[in-house]
């Protein structure tokens, strides 16, 4: 076992990882784990896809999941074209959408909040208002 600069002890297998990795990189800006490399590039932006998704999940959107196929690719539509929608917005995008568990209200949180995660300004003051 070695002791690293964060009093973390690694066999020594993960240590000769992580001296490779630093060699193969040099000078670059790099950030490590137990197990090696985990990033040296700048992070992307979060994509609406996946904005929709972490939301999704972060509500709990469905139920019976049947419709929610759909639900996520119109919503995913409306966020590509739309940073900051309105209840209006979103109703209009998703009406196309029937769900039978009528999950509307999640629905519309959920797309509120991956606005919001997006760094759309609008969406947590539409949101704001639309609960009060």
């Amino acid at each position: 076992m070695v002791l690293l600069e964060r009093n973390l002890q690694l066999p020594s297998d993960l240590v000769f990882r992580r001296r490779a990795l630093e060699a193969l990189l040099g000078g670059r800006d790099r950030r490590f784990n137990a197990f090696g490399l985990t990033a040296f590039l700048p992070r992307r932006p979060i994509q609406p896809a996946q904005a929709i998704q972490n939301a999704w999940v972060a509500l709990q959107v469905p139920q019976c999941g049947y419709c929610q196929s759909g639900q996520i690719m119109s919503a995913t539509a409306l966020l590509e074209t739309n940073k900051s929608p309105t209840d209006a917005d979103i109703d209009a995008a998703m009406s196309g959408n029937i769900c039978r568990c009528a999950t509307y209200l999640r629905i519309r949180a959920a797309i509120h909040r991956a606005a919001e995660q997006l760094g759309s300004p609008d969406a947590a003051a539409s949101q704001a208002g639309a609960q009060s």
